[in-house]
């Protein structure tokens, strides 16, 4: 995150309340959000995958970028 120049709230929020989710494999998913971020507050799509384990989520990665109709499902 913090690479990433993401801050912890916004990724917290995406994972908590995902726009979408797409099932990568068994146990991971993909929770994913438009969100606009940063002092501009330009728009990104926010993505976040996430371990399902039995104990809870983990947060395995997260970045954003702007190329939203290509990852955004039901955008031609």
């Amino acid at each position: 995150m913090a690479r990433r120049r993401l801050l912890e709230e916004d990724v917290l929020a995406v994972a908590k309340a995902p726009e979408q989710v797409i099932d990568i494999r068994m146990g991971r998913v993909l929770a994913q959000s438009i969100r606009a971020l940063g002092e501009d507050h330009q728009v990104y799509l926010l993505r976040v995958v996430i371990d399902v384990w039995p104990e809870g989520l983990e947060i395995v990665t997260t970045y954003k970028t702007t190329r939203i109709t290509k990852y955004w499902r039901g955008v031609q």
